[in-house]
């Protein structure tokens, strides 16, 4: 969680093992058209329709995971109104700032930024005692690790994998606001699932705590099963309200609008003061949307999943899309599962875990137990299982690029930076294949 220099190593990883990421002896992103549909997946898997876990259970699964992980996993009811100084300067100061040399626009960033940087974070402003503020989000919203719009990057040429970019929050995600910047702009917030810098601008504060616990509370609700949902001119302005997968949207009641079925919600709006006001929205029925969450089968899975198909890779949520521990996040979200944002706090050991040996009898005896929707980790990517064909084993997942090994035997360089269907033979740049560098994989069931 926002450690920058974990976060460092996962963009190395992702540079130098995944990029170039070589084809082995065959390897391929999946070039037959059948296996990059849902219903090829589906009709291989051995009862689609079967209900995997209750709403009970998948409510008993996440409470593990916040009892295993929890530094990482939060139920915002619970936390504390106030943190002592010490607590929230070990948060404050728990992201390093860059020591290597970096980059932003292709300029090299100089230190002077930097301690201009360290300033805004504003520990000066702590005290002993810190007393938290409510809020929810009214817009997509980035959050960043330190307080600064501005893209650092590793590399001069580098636009897509900002050290920066945390992750995104939809827009009516209950916030708790831990501090705020020197220059009032920014807030350093607590989510669900993650902590960083976001915009306060993009932020409604809560008076009454109370309000925001019964929003949170809300028993009737959409969830958004499309890979987005976006409403236009909600905010009287041309950009449109995006809402991810797994997007939830308290329902007020259905209603007739023109010719057309429509859902009403209720969202959280942001007044002249910067204050909590809500707003009534229809969606289309024709929407990709669901009446609570979806029943959790193997069908659905798969079907989530193949609604990002194609789609672009976007580190931390850039370009509004995913990359690839979100896009597990998301797809499982729409089931009602909590889930950690990032790949390796996804690997908690809650539900059938497999940390996979070495001993190439015993990891095909382990891979052996693997269901269509488990999660498969290796350093620095995690993928979502589908099944096998022909003996080999295929995930779906989102990959920033590989290589090619061409007739001649030299190498092409790719970057998909999509979602795409591929074997798991694919190499990596040490010159181990996908399969051979899995460390942990994991049907997510109880």
């Amino acid at each position: 969680m926002m450690m920058n220099l974990s976060k460092l190593f996962v963009v190395i990883v992702l540079l130098v093992l995944l990029d170039p990421v070589h084809m082995g002896e065959g390897a391929s992103m999946n070039r037959d058209l059948r296996m990059n549909t849902p219903e090829h997946w589906i009709n291989k898997a051995e009862e689609p329709a079967a209900v995997i876990m209750s709403a009970q259970n998948i409510s008993q699964y996440n409470a593990e995971v916040k009892r295993v992980l929890p530094t990482t996993i939060f139920d915002l009811r619970s936390y504390p109104a106030y943190l002592t100084a010490q607590s929230l300067t070990g948060l404050l100061q728990a992201a390093a700032m860059p020591q290597d040399t970096v980059y932003s626009k292709g300029v090299l960033v100089s230190d002077r930024y930097f301690d201009e940087l360290n300033q805004q974070l504003n520990i000066g402003a702590v005290k002993d005692y810190n007393k938290v503020a409510y809020a929810f989000t009214i817009v997509r919203t980035n959050v960043r690790t330190f307080p600064t719009r501005l893209g650092i990057f590793d590399t001069a040429s580098d636009r897509e994998f900002d050290l920066f970019q945390e992750t995104i929050i939809n827009p009516g995600e209950p916030l708790i606001i831990l501090h705020k910047s020197v220059n009032n702009e920014w807030g350093f917030i607590q989510s669900s699932n993650y902590r960083g810098w976001v915009l306060l601008d993009n932020l409604a504060v809560v008076r009454d705590r109370a309000e925001w616990v019964q929003y949170i509370d809300e028993q009737d609700f959409l969830v958004v099963t499309g890979s987005n949902v976006q409403l236009a001119g909600y905010h009287g302005t041309d950009a449109p309200l995006v809402f991810e997968m797994g997007a939830k949207l308290p329902l007020i009641r259905q209603a007739d609008i023109g010719n057309e079925d429509h859902y009403i919600v209720k969202l959280p709006a942001r007044d002249q003061l910067g204050e909590l006001s809500f707003k009534q929205v229809s969606i289309p029925r024709s929407a990709d949307v669901h009446v609570g969450y979806l029943p959790y089968t193997r069908a659905n899975i798969i079907s989530q999943a193949f609604k990002y198909y194609g789609q672009p890779y976007g580190w931390g949520g850039m370009h509004d899309s995913v990359d690839c521990s979100s896009f597990i996040m998301n797809v499982y979200r729409s089931f009602g599962f909590e889930l950690p944002r990032n790949a390796d706090e996804q690997e908690v050991n809650v539900g059938s875990v497999f940390q996979l040996k070495n001993n190439s009898r015993a990891r095909i005896a382990q891979l052996s137990f693997l269901q269509p929707g488990a999660a498969l980790h290796m350093n620095g990517h995690v993928m979502l299982y589908l099944g096998q064909e022909n003996g080999k084993r295929y995930a779906i997942h989102s990959l920033a690029s590989y290589t090619e090994r061409l007739d001649d035997g030299s190498f092409k360089r790719v970057r998909p930076m999509k979602v795409v269907v591929s074997d798991l033979n694919l190499l990596r740049g040490n010159g181990r294949t996908f399969e051979d560098s899995l460390t942990v994989v994991k049907n997510v069931n109880w």
